[in-house]
């Protein structure tokens, strides 16, 4: 019988667009930005950060040049690094999204590193009223972080947009293809 290592899933690259991505809950979430209208780049840069006496390498999904922030993609359940995160944001001053779950209404969940602000977690993804902004919302306290300028008074952005829900749609439809390994 295989040890129990040996059994464990692994990730599938695929290709979407431009980025041979290394799952394809990653080109998913790269599905739902385009139909959005978000540009990104996909592993523009690797950094070193020193945590405690160790120095480790760190390399971020995405960066949206538009939001000028970071995201890095997980799936729901895996293990997450909250101190390499908080510290990537700290010496990048730059939000990092760590967004973890699949592309859809109630199976995501987005925590929020800041710069300078303990990490923040609770918050979805969702398009402004009026302009169809991206923001991040925390439906429990009604917590809002615009990500793009937004109309002023459009205050109150909705995680069931339609938009939003064509594009998480559109995510799930989607059939993509693998490299050669």
């Amino acid at each position: 019988m295989p040890d129990r290592d040996d059994r464990a899933l692994h990730a599938i690259p695929c290709v979407w667009g431009s980025a041979i991505c290394r799952s394809k809950l990653e080109a998913k979430w790269l599905v739902v930005l385009d139909c959005l209208r978000v540009p990104w780049v996909y592993e523009i840069e690797g950094y070193r950060l020193k945590l405690g006496d160790e120095v480790r390498g760190y390399l971020p999904d995405l960066w949206l040049p538009r939001q000028k922030c970071f995201i890095e993609i997980k799936p729901p359940l895996a293990e997450t690094e909250p101190e390499l995160y908080a510290e990537f944001a700290r010496l990048a001053r730059r939000d990092l999204i760590l967004l973890e779950g699949s592309p859809w209404v109630g199976e995501h969940e987005i925590t929020l590193y800041r710069p300078d602000a303990a990490p923040d977690p609770g918050y979805v993804l969702a398009l402004g009223r009026v302009d169809h902004a991206l923001w991040l919302l925390r439906e429990r306290d009604n917590a809002r972080y615009p990500l793009d300028r937004h109309v002023d008074g459009d205050h109150w952005p909705l995680s069931r947009a339609e938009e939003l829900e064509a594009a998480f749609r559109k995510a799930r439809d989607t059939v993509f293809w693998s490299p050669k390994r």
